[in-house]
């Protein structure tokens, strides 16, 4: 038994060197490609010594201690509380800080270097647990059950066992000891960060009482010492025009309706005038109209300028209104102006139509005959 209990924990520690050893690996190409710094903040597993990010002498790993120790600055670390701080003993009589100081007598290496020292006072309470829960179980079972009798088929001893160890509540080197219904270890967690090379406690976190003891001595790499963004951050701001150039397109725009205005008395005043009905006034009052709606439309356009604020709920009404106002604008413009087009081109038509119809056969034919003869004539030459 002594002999399969030596392997076991032999090869568990060669399975957590080699993980150690590849997640060093991991965090070196981590600074080679520049993943740290005040853009970043790595979260581990607080279980690896206090020392895991300096590489020995005798590792084969490609960096330096600077280069390893500047890029695991401020990470954070979360694990479970593993070594009570309290000064009232336990009940095996020690307190957590004796418990530690008889440990560091018996080895003869680093602690920081040593793998398990940290998860020592686990494995201790967990003994006191399951010697506890052996003495509940005693209690509870049926005379002439035994525990040297117990087999993974008596179901009886087995939830007796498992009742017990559910119940089992003591104050023990790691602080106070007590399990879920699932049988898991129920322990306060406990937050830390790399702070020039040495572990600083930020605080713990009670999962029986949700409650966070939080200390208030986080840093961070950024210029306000604050931690960086998680997310990207959306910061509304609202776009203005500059007062100037918003100025000058107003005078334009004023300027054009006043013309426009001029114009349209003038067609008023004057609308006798043979000159102005034959330049079809009602096309012109209507290309007047549009001129105006665009001109209004470019002072919507330039709002809002700085120094002219508007209610946040009527943007949605002036991004309606200047599009409209636009369009209507334009239309009116555009469209007067090709409805004159049409009508000199359909009066012209008509002239040439009657031109044509007052022609003699003998006028035809002489049209005719020029039109012929002078390409050939061009052509000849």
């Amino acid at each position: 038994l002594h002999t399969t209990y030596h392997f076991q924990c032999h090869l568990c520690w060669h399975r957590l060197n080699i993980f150690w050893y590849t997640f060093k690996n991991v965090f070196l190409q981590a600074y080679k490609h520049g993943l740290y710094g005040r853009k970043y903040v790595w979260f581990f597993i607080g279980w690896y010594a206090d020392t895991w990010f300096i590489p020995p002498k005798d590792e084969p790993v490609n960096c330096t201690a600077e280069q390893m120790t500047a890029a695991a600055q401020y990470h954070i670390t979360t694990e479970s509380i593993m070594l009570s701080r309290d000064e009232k003993p336990t009940i095996s009589g020690m307190t957590g800080v004796e418990f530690q100081r008889r440990l560091k007598n018996l080895i003869d290496t680093d602690p920081a270097n040593t793998g398990g020292f940290p998860e020592a006072p686990l494995a201790y309470d967990a003994v006191w647990a399951v010697a506890l829960a052996f003495n509940c179980t005693l209690a509870r079972l049926p005379k002439g059950d035994t525990l040297e009798n117990f087999t993974y088929n008596n179901t009886v001893t087995a939830k007796h066992l498992f009742k017990c160890v559910k119940d089992t509540q003591f104050k023990g080197v790691s602080g106070q000891v007590m399990f879920s219904d699932l049988g898991d270890r129920i322990a306060r967690t406990q937050i830390e960060q790399l702070q020039n090379g040495r572990y600083q406690m930020l605080g713990t976190y009670d999962t029986t009482t949700q409650y966070l003891d939080w200390f208030g001595k986080e840093k961070f790499a950024t210029a306000s010492g604050l931690p960086p963004p998680d997310s990207t951050i959306i910061r509304e701001s609202l776009l203005t025009v500059a007062t100037e150039l918003y100025v000058a397109i107003a005078v334009l725009a004023v300027t054009g309706m006043l013309v426009a205005l001029v114009v349209f008395v003038f067609s008023i005043k004057y609308s006798h005038r043979g000159i102005i009905v034959q330049s079809q006034p009602q096309s012109n009052n209507v290309l007047i109209a549009g001129c105006v709606l665009c001109s209004i439309s470019l002072l919507l356009m330039g709002l809002p300028a700085q120094g002219i604020t508007l209610p946040k709920h009527s943007f949605t009404l002036l991004c309606h209104s200047r599009i409209s106002i636009l369009m209507i604008g334009f239309t009116f413009a555009y469209g007067s102006m090709f409805a004159k087009v049409w009508i000199v081109y359909r009066m012209g038509a008509t002239e040439n139509q009657e031109v044509v119809s007052r022609q003699t056969p003998d006028e035809v034919g002489f049209s005719a005959l020029v039109f012929f003869h002078v390409p050939s004539k061009y052509s000849t030459i």
